[in-house]
This record gives C-alpha cells, structure tokens and sequence, in this order.
C-alpha cells in the first residue's frame, strides 16, 4: 500500500476526447480563477460532488456519472493543471488547496436550491471531501472518503508527524519542479504494454492511470502533493458531524485495515468498508462493488 500511494505522487494521469457522461445533461465547464474546472450534470435531485484524486481528471468518475445524474445533480469538480500538462497561471501557487476547496464551496452556494451536498472524493479528492466536512458543515449532507487517510504523511513515517514529513514532501514538489518540461514533453504519448505502476489490478487499469499521470502539470501535481502530504486531520476529524463511509483497498497480507483503523479512530461515525481484490482505483477495479457501495451511501 505504502508504495503504491506514494507512486501516485511521482508517476509523470488523460481525460477522454468524449467522456462516458457527454450525452447527460450538463452544463459548459466553467474554470474558475487558475484553480478549478467545474461542471454540473443532471437537472433534479440532491447535489453529489465528485472530487477525483491526485493527477485524475474528472473522467475517473465516467462509469457512475450517467447513473447518478438520473436523479441526481452532479458536480464534477476538475483541479486545473490534472488534466493539461500547462495549467493555467498561477495554478501551482502554494494554498492550492485552499483555493480548490473556496471554489467548490463558492458554486455550491451559487447554485440553486442546493441543499446539503453529499461530497465524494478519491485519494486528495477524498482529503478535500473531509475538510469540506470539517471547514463547511452547512452545505455537507454526508461523505465518501475513497481509499485516503486523513494523514498521507504516515506512509512516509508510520511515526511522523506534518512537520517531520515537509522536508521529504518539499524534495518530492522540487523534484517535479526542477523535472518539468521533460515530464511536459511526454505528454501524450501512448501508454504501451504494462507501467507496473501499482495503481490498479489490471494493465489496462494501470495503463489508463499512466496515461492520465502523463497528461498531468507537474508543478501543480507537485505542488498538490506536498500540501496533501503535510495536511494532518488525524485529530480534526472529530468534528465532522454528519455520516461518513471510507471505502477502502484491503489486502490480508497487509497492515493496511490496521492503518485505516487506527487514523480514523477519532471519528466514530467512519463506516470503514475494505475492498478486497482493488488497488488504489478502486472504481476502476471493482466498478461494481463500487457502484453499490456508492449507492448505498446516497440512500443512507
């Protein structure tokens, strides 16, 4: 697990010329200042916000989409710099995921009618979904926290702390940095035989997570990486008042579910729910399992 994750931060993830939910109901993407890409799909029903993880663009969620937006209404949140290896200025700035969570909390409350959101996020996404539950209660109806524990920097150091791990974090965001015009100029280019990257149990699974890390703006990757690794809500999650489930891979030669019982016990509302024969993208190796689970979190 540990080696998988962290293979998310450095991999150098290709949204599709005409994603599965292009014939749904949907409004224009609309970019908001430098930081995100938001797009509402389907016309009636509760607001899910669909938040992918580091270097996804938003067709991680392409096989769930068409569903929900049958009675639900859907936004698709995209960080801009995870599906375009040029991200707009300013994108990589440091608070940038302060400004991807302002901006979520900003069209929520410009929509209308929006009620209570349920919030979905994977990986970062799933670390963004927590501090909506714990910075916006008011506009967070419950959360699915997809495989993300609510410190990334315990797998660098299963005793670290923010702190101990920021060098580390810092060495890995100036890597990509120094590193980035190289990783640009790969963009693109076909994703052939199998990356090995340890992110899905299929090649082509880990195939289509190559191609989207090589779609990806290494600065802002970069940058997304080192505040998701020196963000510690071990302790803050204790605020989060509504339900929550954290569904995640599960592997009995590993410590893994110890893990995810140990950073999630201050919260005794987290339904944990290990997925058995998934890696990371757990939508993408076990769709189905994912979709009922999905579903069952709305209907809760």
């Amino acid at each position: 697990m540990i080696r998988h994750l962290l293979a998310a931060a450095v991999l150098s993830v290709a949204l599709p010329a005409v994603p599965a939910f292009a014939q749904a109901s949907a409004t224009a993407a609309r970019t908001m200042p430098s930081r995100t890409s938001l797009k509402w799909v389907g016309s009636r029903g509760p607001v899910v916000v669909l938040i992918p993880g580091l270097s996804s663009p938003a067709a991680v969620w392409d096989r769930v989409v068409p569903t929900l937006a049958a009675d639900h209404r859907v936004l698709l949140v995209e960080v801009n710099g995870f599906a375009t290896p040029r991200a707009p200025e300013g994108a990589a700035k440091p608070g940038l995921l302060d400004g991807v969570l302002a901006d979520i909390s900003a069209e929520l409350k410009a929509a209308r009618n929006p009620g209570k959101a349920a919030i979905v996020g994977h990986s970062l996404g799933g670390l963004l979904a927590m501090r909506m539950g714990i910075e916006h209660p008011e506009q967070v109806d419950r959360l699915m926290v997809v495989d993300a524990l609510p410190f990334f920097g315990v797998l660098m150091d299963p005793e670290g702390t923010a702190a101990s791990v920021e060098p580390r974090a810092a060495m890995m965001r100036d890597m990509m940095a120094r590193n980035a015009e190289a990783m640009r100029a790969r963009a693109g280019q076909p994703v052939t035989g199998d990356p090995q990257n340890g992110m899905s149990n299929t090649p082509e699974g880990r195939r289509k997570v190559a191609a989207w890390s090589l779609n990806a703006d290494p600065l802002v990757v970069g940058q997304a990486m080192y505040e998701d690794v020196v963000t510690d809500l071990r302790k803050d999650i204790a605020k989060i008042a509504v339900p929550m489930t954290v569904l995640h891979q599960s592997d009995p030669a590993s410590t893994t579910d110890e893990v995810y019982i140990r950073d999630y016990a201050a919260q005794p509302r987290a339904k944990l729910v290990p997925i058995t024969d998934s890696a990371h993208f757990i939508m993408l190796d076990q769709p189905d399992r994912f979709a009922a689970e999905l579903a069952a979190f709305l209907r809760r």
